[in-house]
């Protein structure tokens, strides 16, 4: 009889004790069921920015040429759709991990409608000037939330945008050296780091208002022949609609805004780019 009695308390003991180990669980993951607390978000959006893209390249003799705009001295496209990719991973309830990729790419063989110097030397603008302008960007970011329930996600953090340029600008001189080969190219890696912020709304528990915000100057010393000085901008505003249990659609507006002086080998290079337009995709939420 004593035996049972034992048996009995051991099981509604072990019983117990596993009921008060899953509550706290089961409360611990309740956000994951939060329209803002998804803990997997995997992207792909349409990009269809309008692009403005301005150099202005100062020679190892200190003397400046002109602002050339590749879209508008060049020839470069001023509208040319890609694909940015995106995951965020909500690792634990406040904090997040997000990694975002977009590749553009354009070229163009024109005559220029204004006189365009590189830094000391005039090219012919009579004869078509080879240019292109191509971009990779690789941004890891950490956020953490400041305030987080199942309507509302107010976060910062810090982000690091790996920018891969590569810019150059061929043509035929007609000062100081008429008929001679004019090249200058740039090919060069920028971590750019950006102080982030972000808020998120959920109406209901299928519409959603999402921004965010990157902000940062910077200068740093890559090595001995490479310096890079200026700031980035990183920006979107936008709604997102959760269609399907898994499947998110998401139109915002995406500003991308890098301006940052490059000295590599006495040459400097002051580059601004700036992207901004309508960003159109899906998310995969679990």
């Amino acid at each position: 009889m004593t035996s049972n009695k034992m048996t009995t308390t051991t099981s509604l003991s072990t019983a117990f004790t596993f009921l008060l180990l899953s509550l706290p669980v089961s409360a611990q993951d309740d956000w994951k069921q939060w329209p803002t607390g998804q803990q997997w978000r995997i992207g792909a959006a349409l990009f269809v920015p309008s692009l403005d893209t301005k150099l202005v390249v100062t020679d190892s003799e200190g003397i400046v040429g002109t602002g050339i705009s590749f879209e508008n001295n060049l020839g470069l496209e001023d509208n040319k759709s890609t694909v940015l990719v995106g995951v965020d991973w909500r690792f634990f309830k406040r904090h997040k991990v997000s990694f975002k990729y977009f590749d553009l790419q354009r070229d163009a063989n024109a005559e220029s409608s204004v006189a365009i110097l590189i830094g000391g030397e005039e090219i012919d603008i009579t004869l078509p000037i080879q240019s292109f302008f191509n971009i990779s960007a690789n941004e890891l970011s950490y956020s953490f939330s400041l305030l987080f329930d199942e309507r509302k996600d107010l976060y910062v953090g810090l982000g690091l945008s790996v920018q891969d340029l590569e810019l150059g600008i061929r043509g035929t001189a007609s000062n100081p050296e008429p008929g001679e080969t004019i090249s200058s190219q740039l090919s060069t890696t920028a971590p750019l780091p950006t102080l982030n912020a972000g808020f998120n709304y959920a109406f209901t528990d299928k519409w959603m208002f999402v921004s965010q915000l990157g902000w940062l100057a910077v200068e740093a010393d890559f090595a001995t022949d490479e310096k890079l000085e200026g700031q980035i901008i990183n920006a979107n505003i936008g709604i997102e609609w959760l269609a399907f249990k898994h499947a998110a659609f998401f139109a915002k507006y995406q500003v991308f805004d890098v301006d940052v002086d490059i000295s590599d080998d006495d040459t400097i290079f002051a580059v601004d780019y700036d992207y901004q337009g309508p960003l159109l995709g899906v998310n995969v939420t679990f």
